[in-house]
């Protein structure tokens, strides 16, 4: 039996307010998370703690409390290729967390026996203890009173509908470095955090699609490291937000939204855990959509009636989800369920007005617009972001957007949101680095080209608020622009043009009005066979791409790779050497390194010391590969020892090779956030 310690606190149940807040996430005395830290406790769960009768709860102030309550369970190991094949289980199946992986009568195909393999999953455990009861008895009592509480609430008190101010508002403490203040390095590095949470948001999306179920941790996860980036540098997360970077539209789109959502928050003087819950909610906002069919998310031509009717049940479909996952406050819960609906009525599912939508659902609403009309899609034009934020604005007119929710988006973005393109009065290119709140339409720009569009020696700043003789006369379509990323964005070197003496005129915003955008995800156009260049276009992890090893190096390949579960052969070419490493679904079978003097070295000694170099190219073909593996050791532990074997070569370097400590190996479970 579980008891109280320095770092495990029983709390009786009866004791939990609605409203309170927890430093440490609370758990059951299984181990299994009730509640992340920050987030506040609801009637909800009071309710269902209630009806599975659980008496007492733990708050658990380090990892090493969760894994005592987890190692006092009786539980029995069974071996996954023992499994029985088309057989529906007679009971659930847990990973060495306790996290559910197989639910009572699922049926084992051999889809999912196979997946169970690819992860590594060659054990599971059956719980033995009466908790497994209580547990079932939680999850079903928890979605019935979700269900249940957002009605009831609703209609007993508006005022749970919306949140006030915080008392220490986040704003104070959010940093907008301008251009001078940044280098080359820092923009690569924040590109490189980047493309880490989009393959952690396609891991976390690809188990929704596969089994209906969130990890509730890891989104967490990538959402409050999102929030800690925009507190150091606001203006260079939105630009990157701004820049189609994944093949699956729900990826890029999650975590975009995730971050205009946050520059809301702020500006609406949330304090950091109203805006880690928002974080949250826009990075969750639309996982109904990874329940919808594939044929009609990557439907190019016109939608039939049956095609909406399913792609207007994903609110619906979201909050079944969370219904079931513990630890989701009821905000989060609202805000998935209301994204979709409008002040003026005509919304989804319900129809509801704009006293009845939820804060955070009508922040939200405000971004995934936004990004819906600059992202491409297969079945309309992309919008520049200057147009998008004037439909924005013509939104709030009709009563459609809510007024509070876009004036705090102009505060942090201008109606020239940062990192979009414009023409000047004079003729000149430059890039939005940061909005002015005393003016929407004068942001702070970075000047790269002169009057006749040549590229500057070096780019100019500007604060157009003060260059009252200069404004923006358009905005312009970056994509028929030549610039790489991080153009304007620093002040070091050339202004960053790709190619060509003239920057290419392009179209600005000629053309007809555009309409609200349909709302359905989509894929750019045939994406499976382009190749992508890395870092100065795009990242598309689902198909061939190259780059250079001093943006991306060996070891930020294979991770990214490995969550992504590729499969291709990843080829290297240093300045006296060449190198393969060959990856089926993430997991790396074989590697190959040879030098200009006769050195050849194979597998995992070849990783070793490609890992070492940072000069060079890269270039990744996917494809399907065979199934022999010499690479005994499993990923993780190949990442770990090239890791260390750098820190004993590099002086001063902080060591990230060590063995994990026990906090390290608890950061991806439950309470990791």
């Amino acid at each position: 039996m579980a008891v109280s310690s320095p770092q495990a606190v029983r709390i009786p149940t009866q004791s939990l307010e609605q409203g309170q807040r927890f430093e440490f996430p609370l758990v059951h005395l299984d181990g299994t998370l009730l509640l992340l830290p920050g987030l506040a406790v609801d009637g909800a769960l009071l309710r269902a703690l209630g009806e599975a009768g659980i008496d007492e709860v733990c708050l658990c102030r380090a990892p090493e409390a969760v894994r005592q309550l987890r190692d006092g369970l009786q539980r029995q190991e069974v071996n996954t290729a023992l499994l029985p094949e088309g057989r529906p289980l007679d009971r659930n199946l847990y990973d060495e967390k306790g996290a559910l992986v197989c639910e009572r009568g699922q049926s084992l195909s051999d889809a999912v026996l196979g997946s169970l393999a690819r992860r590594g999953m060659l054990r599971l455990y059956e719980v033995l203890s009466e908790y497994e009861a209580v547990r079932e008895r939680f999850e079903d009592a928890l979605a019935r009173a979700v269900l249940d509480t957002i009605e009831e609430r609703t209609a007993a008190d508006k005022s749970i509908l919306r949140v006030e101010r915080g008392e220490t508002p986040l704003a104070r403490s959010v940093r907008r470095p301008k251009p001078a203040e940044r280098t080359r390095e820092s923009i690569d590095k924040e590109r490189r955090l980047h493309a880490l949470a989009l393959a952690g948001i396609h891991g976390f999306l690809e188990r929704v699609r596969r089994e209906g179920r969130l990890d509730l941790p890891a989104a967490y996860d990538i959402a409050t490291d999102l929030l800690d980036r925009a507190e150091h540098d606001l203006p260079l997360v939105l630009a990157l937000a701004d820049t189609a970077f994944h093949s699956d539209y729900l990826v890029d789109h999650s975590l975009s939204v995730a971050a205009h959502v946050i520059a809301v928050g702020i500006a609406l003087d949330y304090d950091r855990a109203q805006c880690a819950e928002l974080a949250l909610g826009g990075l969750i906002h639309d996982i109904g959509m990874a329940r919808v069919s594939e044929q009609i998310i990557k439907k190019e031509g016109p939608l039939t009636s049956e095609d909406l009717a399913e792609i207007r049940a994903h609110p619906r479909l979201g909050l079944d989800i969370l219904s079931r996952v513990p630890g989701v406050a009821m905000p989060l819960t609202f805000a998935v369920y209301h994204e979709q609906e409008r002040g003026d009525g005509g919304g989804y599912p319900e129809g509801r007005r704009d006293g009845l939508i939820h804060d955070h659902a009508k922040a939200i609403a405000v971004a995934d617009v936004y990004q819906a009309m600059i992202a491409p899609r297969p079945y309309k034009p992309r919008s520049t972001p200057h147009r998008a934020v004037l439909q924005i604005l013509r939104m709030v007119q009709d009563e459609t957007l809510d007024a509070l929710a876009v004036q705090a988006f102009l505060t942090t973005h201008g109606i020239y949101p940062v990192g979009s393109w414009v023409r000047l009065s004079d003729g000149a290119v430059a890039r939005s680095v940061d909005a002015n709140p005393m003016a929407y339409d004068r942001p702070f720009v970075t000047i790269l080209t002169d009057a006749g569009r040549r590229p500057l020696e070096f780019p100019v700043p500007a604060d157009l608020l003060e260059e009252r003789a200069m404004g923006v006369a358009e905005g312009l379509d970056a994509e028929a622009l030549r610039f790489e990323f991080s153009a304007g964005l620093h002040l070091e070197g050339p202004s960053g043009y790709g190619r060509g003496d003239v920057v290419a005129a392009g179209p600005a915003e000629a053309g007809a009005e555009e309409a609200p955008p349909v709302s359905r995800p989509g894929e750019r156009a045939d994406p499976r066979e382009e190749t992508r260049v890395v870092p100065t276009e795009f990242v598309d992890w689902s198909a061939s791409f190259s780059g250079r090893l001093s943006d991306f190096g060996v070891l930020d390949l294979l991770q990214i790779l490995g969550v992504s579960q590729k499969s291709g052969v990843l080829t290297l070419a240093f300045p006296h050497a060449e190198g393969e490493i060959r990856l089926a679904e993430g997991e790396m079978l074989s590697a190959e390194y040879a030098s200009d003097l006769d050195e050849r070295i194979e597998d995992e000694e070849a990783i070793y010391r490609m890992a070492e170099l940072r000069e060079g190219t890269f270039r990744f073909e996917q494809g399907v590969v065979g199934r022999t593996k010499r690479i005994k050791s499993n990923a993780t532990m190949v990442l770990m020892e090239a890791c260390r074997r750098m820190d004993e070569r590099t002086p001063g370097r902080e060591p990230c090779g060590a063995p994990p400590s026990e906090h390290d190996k608890e950061q991806t479970g439950p309470e990791g956030g």
